[in-house]
Parts: structure tokens; C-alpha cells; sequence
């Protein structure tokens, strides 16, 4: 159970009338501080190529992204040290290398903040290592594990924390408990209320609807890859968000 914002902090992430060579169109969204926002729809409505785009991945066409009012225009690198973290639908193909060790995973987003000079420490890449599967109970026998050894959930826990190394911001998680058994899905999700208490921004896609109601402060619902509306706390339940998921007049023909 969350303890729902009701005053939340300032806009982390401004999102307006974006459109990117992946198809989206005119998306525009919020994401404040302190504060879980959900990008719910159906399969192929457009959920994770929003987040591709305001990461970077893919080319933006038009419209802006903004994180802490800076414009955001040059792709991933520039959304990393922004403070832009993405953990990805597919962890094994885009968010972890799946032939390295433990430690450079969790590593891999912060090199050059961990060592500024370029040179590389080990002994202090597996102290930060080790830190990080104390603080998120990452079941591996040593920060040197290959990370394709790990289960599904301790590779997700791998992506996450690779991101708390680099102190990010805003954390855009798509489907965060795909392929995870449930006591990994509820470390995933404390860990989530652990970061907005915190002050970080969190945009999460999922296609389980019991998760965005129970979960998200807020959401935006996606339709046709557009935003097909909004709905607040009081407002977030499963039938409000496919009523907007499949439109009105879908929804009156199956009821």
C-alpha cells in the first residue's frame, strides 16, 4: 500500500505536443516530483515509444521534452546526464550485457562520475557494486556473476540499480514486473515509493491494470499512439482507463 502524494513537488519532466519517427503524435504529459505517473493503453498504443522518444532513442519529429526546464534534443547521452533513466520492456536485448559481470552492469551508467580522472578502479567498481546488491538484495554470489546467470528479477534489479549509481532524476520504467516472480515484483515497488519519497519523478508503463491503479498518483492513458486522456487519483480505476484505452463507443458495444 502507497501513501498517495496530494502535494506533489516541482515538474520534472514537461512533455509537449511531441511527435517521433516511431510513430507518436502530439503526446503531452507531466511528471512532478515525488510523484508515480502511469502511462497505461493497450498493446501497440504507443506506451513505449513515449519513453523512447523522451529518452532519446528514437529521433523526435517535432514538439519539446523538457527535465528541469532544460531542453532535452540530444539523444540518450545527453538524457543520462540530464538525469534520465531508462529501464527498458526488454532488459535482456536493451538493458543489461547479459556476458558481463555483475559489477559492470551496475557500473555502467555512471563511469564518468564514479571516475572523473578516466581511469578505472576496479577495487572501487566492486565497492559500489557491492553496495548496491546489499541495498537492493541482488541474489548473486559475488559482484563478478555473469549477469545472464542471474534470475529475471535480479537482472531487473541490476538495471534499476545501475541507475541509482548515477543519481537520476526522473525514472521511466517500462513494465518494471515483466517476467518477475511476486516477491520481486514487491521489492520492485518499494523500491519505486522508496525513490518519490525521495524526490525523484517516476513515469511508469504497465500493461497491468491493477498495478497503474494501485501504484500510480496519477495517468495518462494511450490510445492510437496519443494521449487519449488523463485521470487523477480519485478519478484511476481499470474501468476509467480502458474506457479510455478503447474509446467510448468500444466500450458501450462490449458492456
Amino acid at each position: 500500500p502507497r501513501n498517495f502524494t496530494n502535494k506533489p513537488g516541482a515538474v520534472l519532466l514537461k512533455v509537449e505536443r511531441l511527435a517521433a519517427a516511431n510513430g507518436v503524435a502530439d503526446v503531452s504529459l507531466e511528471v512532478r516530483a515525488g510523484e508515480i505517473v502511469g502511462l497505461a493503453g493497450l498493446a501497440g498504443s504507443g506506451r513505449t515509444e513515449v519513453a523512447r522518444a523522451i529518452f532519446g532513442a528514437d529521433r523526435v519529429l517535432s514538439g519539446t521534452v523538457q527535465l528541469d526546464g532544460r531542453l532535452l534534443s540530444g539523444g540518450p547521452e545527453q538524457a543520462r546526464s540530464a538525469g534520465v533513466a531508462l529501464i527498458p520492456e526488454s532488459r535482456k536485448t536493451q538493458g543489461v550485457a547479459l556476458a558481463r559481470s555483475v559489477s559492470d552492469n551496475l557500473n555502467a551508467a555512471s563511469l564518468g562520475k564514479t571516475f572523473p580522472s578516466g581511469i578505472y578502479r576496479p577495487s572501487l567498481a566492486r565497492e559500489i557494486a557491492q553496495q548496491l546488491i546489499g541495498r537492493l538484495r541482488i541474489a548473486t554470489p559475488s559482484p563478478e556473476q555473469i549477469v545472464k546467470l542471474l534470475s529475471g528479477g535480479n537482472q531487473q534489479k541490476v538495471v534499476i540499480g545501475k541507475w541509482l549509481q548515477a543519481d537520476a532524476k526522473l525514472f521511466i520504467f517500462d513494465e518494471p514486473t515483466r517476467g518477475v516472480d511476486v516477491g520481486a515484483k514487491s521489492e520492485i515497488f518499494a523500491l519505486l515509493d522508496q525513490l518519490v519519497a525521495a524526490g525523484k519523478g517516476v513515469l511508469m508503463i504497465s500493461s497491468e491494470l491493477p498495478e497503474i491503479v494501485h501504484v500510480c498518483d496519477r495517468a495518462y492513458v494511450m490510445r492510437e499512439r496519443r494521449v487519449a486522456g488523463h485521470l487523477t487519483r480519485a478519478e484511476l480505476n481499470e474501468q476509467s482507463v480502458m474506457h479510455l484505452a478503447i474509446g467510448a463507443g468500444a466500450m458501450e458495444a462490449v458492456q
